[in-house]
């Protein structure tokens, strides 16, 4: 009897280590974003490991609900993957995915955002498409290019991209008003 009751205690332990299909995937709601590459080491009913060559290492990738870029590749282990989307404890809850051979088949529309930046600051300006703000990230006055709109003067952002060579600018993926935790 103990020995079942050991058996089952150590069943369930190892099920609490590993995601389920049963529990909900976290929000990106109010969550900064971020990018992650890497290749596919498991794959899961409601999400999938990352082997990345980043610090983080190896992530869990909650994958229900992403927008994927197959490129005619299955979602499964040996396929490199970028993953876009919010941290979210041990994992991260994705919003866009995009499949490749290898890292040098890797889609032109990620050019650049291997590096992946963030920027907080006030705005100073706002411009079309371009945002002044003043970062607290040692850069002082960074012009930050987005598709996004309805940001005013005063307002606090978070911006996560990159710095582009050519412009000088800070090229967003995404911004969001800032809210510290």
């Amino acid at each position: 009897m103990k020995y079942v009751l050991g058996f089952l205690i150590a069943l369930l332990a190892g099920f609490a280590a590993v995601p389920s299909a049963a529990q909900a995937a976290p929000s990106c709601r109010y969550a900064a974003r971020t990018s992650y590459f890497g290749q596919i080491i498991n794959v899961h009913p409601s999400f999938f490991t990352l082997r990345t060559n980043q610090s983080i290492g190896r992530v869990h990738v909650f994958a229900r609900g992403a927008r994927v870029n197959y490129g005619g590749l299955p979602l499964r282990p040996g396929v490199y993957a970028g993953v876009y989307g919010c941290r979210a404890g041990n994992g991260l809850v994705a919003e866009q995915i995009t499949l490749a051979q290898s890292p040098q088949a890797f889609p032109g529309m990620w050019y650049g955002t291997s590096n992946d930046r963030q920027v907080i600051g006030r705005i100073d300006a706002v411009r079309g498409n371009r945002i002044l703000i003043e970062s607290n990230n040692g850069h002082g006055a960074v012009w930050v290019i987005t598709r996004q709109y309805g940001f005013g003067v005063g307002q606090v952002i978070v911006a996560n991209g990159y710095f582009s060579p050519n412009d000088r600018a800070f090229v967003a993926s995404n911004v969001a008003p800032y809210r510290p935790y």
